[in-house]
């Protein structure tokens, strides 16, 4: 029983590790990776755009 639940964990870790590695590929050009979990993208956009510098978002955990 304990190698049952320590396959599940080890699976569900892998799991959520290569749901990050597809975002983190599949997001290369946004600046907040595919991230939707704040509203400050737009004002993100609209100084990057004034500034021509890459910006990155402080919001990510």
């Amino acid at each position: 029983m304990q190698h049952i639940i320590i396959y599940i964990i080890l699976a569900l870790a892998v799991g959520y590790a290569v749901k990050r590695i597809h975002q983190a590929f599949l997001h290369t050009d946004d600046i907040c990776k595919g991230c939707t979990g704040c509203s400050k993208k737009e004002e993100l956009l609209k100084n990057y755009n004034r500034k021509g510098e890459k910006p990155t978002c402080y919001t990510k955990k």
